[in-house]
């Protein structure tokens, strides 16, 4: 099964790359995509949204009603390095207004470019946010451990004890993350891992394994430096569609936790790929040694959610 998808992919890989611009333009989503049946009137009002980036180009006219409750970032000044230019490509999935519209628009955010992390998360902590967009992965899968206390105690306690809901990218280097890797094992079930798809498959790009939660459709049509605007794909625009899911979520249903809402985006996922799902997690959800969980179905988590 795994050389099926492989082949499929390998010209969308040489074309495209892993977490670049560049992809084709009509095999981009528009966002409006994941808004759904269910969730179309839902824009994240109430929820707010926390980022932990290098810099952001906030001059860019998308983000003219970008409503900050926070701002501890540095702003984009020029450079055009991954690093410079991330945070923009992700909050204009999550914010963007005018030309393209973001997936949570009416969302609050906290944002800060705080180096250490742990820092960083008791900024966002502080500045009330219910989910944080972690779209990054440490190269070296290292270094999880010293956040991981943090991200378990926020998933557990804040907010009132609701607490924060972490979403973690799985990252882009093709690997099958396996129980024994310290990223994601290290965060059990105190953490959202979400991973790429393209045109319902795994790409060559995006990490995979039972480890890894939910996948989500991409590329999508994102913001970029200096006022533009171009397509970006990898488990970061991923996860950016999975916290803005969560964010509306969290408008409908402020009383649920987070780790019920994990819960619940495992059990709604679609079982893809024609694979079995028969290894059995913490929480009783039934996954599959390539796709985890599944691929994350907005529409039937929310009416899941409405019931709960």
């Amino acid at each position: 099964m795994k050389n099926r998808w492989i082949i499929a992919v390998l010209a969308l890989f040489f074309s495209v790359g892993c977490g670049r611009d560049g992809a084709p333009v009509d095999r981009t989503y528009n966002l409006a995509w994941i808004h759904g049946d269910r969730m179309k009137d839902f824009t994240g009002r109430g929820s707010v949204i926390g980022m932990r980036e290098a810099m952001f180009d906030l001059d860019h006219p998308a983000f003219a009603k970008l409503s900050l409750v926070y701002n501890n970032a540095r702003r984009w000044k020029g450079g055009e390095s991954v690093e410079e230019t991330h945070g923009t490509h992700m909050l204009g999935i999550l914010a963007a207004s005018g030309s393209i519209r973001g997936l949570a628009p009416a969302a609050g955010y906290a944002l800060t470019s705080t180096a250490n992390h742990n820092m960083a998360f008791e900024e966002l902590e502080g500045a009330g946010v219910d989910v944080v967009n972690n779209s990054y992965i440490m190269a070296t899968y290292s270094g999880y451990e010293s956040i991981s206390k943090t991200v378990k105690n926020q998933t557990l306690y804040a907010r009132g004890g609701t607490g924060i809901v972490h979403v973690f990218a799985a990252g882009n280097q093709g690997k099958h993350l396996v129980a024994g890797v310290a990223f994601p094992a290290v965060f059990a079930a105190h953490a959202l891992i979400v991973g790429e798809l393209d045109e319902g498959d795994l790409t060559l790009c995006s990490n995979y394994g039972k480890e890894v939660d939910v996948f989500v459709q991409v590329p999508v049509l994102t913001t970029t430096v200096g006022g533009s605007f171009g397509v970006d794909r990898g488990s970061s625009c991923s996860v950016a569609v999975a916290v803005a899911v969560v964010a509306k979520v969290r408008q409908l249903r402020p009383d649920l936790n987070a780790t019920t809402i994990m819960d619940l985006i495992c059990k709604t996922a679609d079982h893809i790929g024609g694979v079995a799902y028969d290894q059995k997690d913490e929480q009783g959800n039934m996954r599959s040694d390539l796709y985890g969980c599944g691929s994350l179905n907005a529409d039937k988590l929310f009416e899941a959610a409405e019931v709960f």
